[in-house]
């Protein structure tokens, strides 16, 4: 991939220097740990059968987790999906059965979509929770 947007060289030069704020809360990422938590999220990916070419769906508030998986996502090569927090369980559903994704990725507070949809979990830790996309629910 000769288009990549994952911030290779000033993670070899400051890795300690931000990445990016959540300005909401403050909270900052350095290139060191979005290296780090991108490279774990991205053998995720690949342990729940995601390779590169593959897709996935993120429906998740505004947070580091949230461009810490999309990051991951680059750096693996898939493809990926952010649905609105905005949009309706229904219309978050049919964007997942519709656009090609293996994985659903939601927050916590999100979670409650795919149980009703899916109900499969295949992770979950802290604040996130990955569905398998390929067993959702018709209409």
């Amino acid at each position: 991939m000769t288009d990549m947007l994952y911030p290779i060289a000033p993670i070899q030069v400051a890795p300690d220097k931000v990445a990016f704020s959540i300005a909401e809360t403050g909270e900052t990422v350095t290139f060191a740990e979005l290296e780090e938590r991108s490279n774990r999220a991205a053998q995720l990916f690949r342990e729940c059968g995601v390779q590169a070419g593959g897709h996935v769906v993120l429906l998740s508030e505004n947070c580091r987790q949230f461009l810490e998986i999309c990051f991951a996502a680059d750096r693996a090569g898939i493809y990926y999906t952010a649905i609105s927090t905005h949009a309706t369980d229904d219309e978050a559903a049919y964007i997942t059965r519709n656009c090609g994704a293996s994985l659903w990725i939601l927050s916590e507070r999100k979670a409650h979509v795919a149980e009703h949809y899916v109900g499969i979990i295949l992770y979950e830790r802290h604040d996130v929770r990955l569905f398998d996309a390929a067993c959702i629910r018709p209409d």
